[in-house]
This record gives C-alpha cells, sequence and structure tokens, in this order.
C-alpha cells in the first residue's frame, strides 16, 4: 500500500506541475484507509482534492440539483473566477463534470505514459496503456500488476477519483438523504 500511496503522490506532484488547474492533494479512501481490508491490495481507493478549485469559488448552493438523488448540487461559479476556471465550466457557469475529467484525464494520460515515471517502481507495471482522456467519466481506470516474492502477478485497481473539499458546509435536505 506505501509504494501504491507514494506511486499516486508522484504522480500528483506532476499533475500540478503539467496543469495547475488539476493540481491535487492524495486522501486514502475506502477500505485501506479503514483498516478493513481482508485479503491483498487488489485496489486502492484516493480522493484527489482539488487545491485550485475550491468549494469558496463557488456560489453556496441552495438545493438539490435532482429531485430524488439530492447528494447531487451544481456548482455555479463567482464571477470573479469565471476566468481562471472557465476550461472545466460549461456555458452557464456551472462546473461541468465532464469538462473537470477530460482535463484531468488528459493530465494524467500524459503522466503515466512517462517512463521515468515507471523506472522508481520496479515492482510495479501498468496494464493498461490506453489514453484516458475521453474516457474518465468518475474515476481514473488504471490498472497495475505487482510483482514481489509472495506476489508474482497481482493485479491492482488503482482509483484516483477528483473530489472538491467542502468545509463547513451542509445543504438543508442532508438530514433527509442518509448518502449524502
Amino acid at each position: 500500500i506505501k509504494t501504491l500511496q507514494s506511486l499516486i503522490e508522484d504522480v500528483l506532484i506532476e499533475v500540478a506541475k503539467l496543469n495547475p488547474l488539476m493540481a491535487c492533494m492524495f486522501r486514502l479512501s475506502g477500505s485501506e484507509r479503514e483498516g478493513t481490508k481482508v485479503i491483498a491490495t487488489n485496489e486502492i481507493d484516493s480522493l484527489c482534492v482539488m487545491l485550485a478549485i475550491t468549494f469558496d469559488k463557488f456560489h453556496l448552493p441552495t438545493e438539490a440539483s435532482h429531485h430524488v438523488l439530492k447528494e447531487f448540487v451544481k456548482l455555479k461559479c463567482k464571477d470573479e473566477y469565471r476566468d481562471e476556471l472557465q476550461s472545466v465550466l460549461d456555458s452557464n457557469g456551472y462546473l461541468s463534470r465532464g469538462k473537470l475529467f477530460q482535463n484531468y484525464g488528459a493530465t494524467l494520460s500524459k503522466i503515466l505514459a512517462d517512463p521515468k515515471l515507471w523506472l522508481k517502481y520496479p515492482n510495479l507495471q501498468r496494464i493498461s496503456k490506453k489514453d484516458i482522456t475521453g474516457s474518465i467519466a468518475t474515476i481514473t481506470p488504471l490498472m497495475v500488476r505487482w510483482h514481489d516474492d509472495v506476489y508474482a502477478h497481482l493485479e491492482v485497481s488503482i482509483d484516483m477519483v477528483p473530489a472538491i473539499d467542502i468545509p463547513d458546509w451542509k445543504p438543508s435536505w442532508a438530514s433527509e438523504h442518509h448518502l449524502l
């Protein structure tokens, strides 16, 4: 797990250099963070908390954007940040998931294609070499193979999910929806 965390952190350092708008901070998530994984690490979930696209650059959502799935909100950019965030906003000034993931995926594809990155990790081999620019929808589809004396060919899925930290905000409808 420490090697995979190190790989993700190295990738995120390169993300910040290549595209400062996509700069992220690594936050371990899922069963590895909770300490509930009972089998060999076959998946690592990481939240990549955006550092340049922050919640304070958007108006506070006043209502859910979906009548049933109330955990979804639309974030409207404040006017003073529109130029800075233009590449991830839709034509109405809302944060666009599609544009965010396209920028994030394009940046990650360039970094993951660099053979120098993988030289630092002799126990890891990237399985999928496809460009993820257009195919990323919610997570990074990155598969690696781990080699050592114990695991000869352990396949591991690395899910790097871009996330926006939302400090000190809870929507009025949160008590109605337990999955928020």
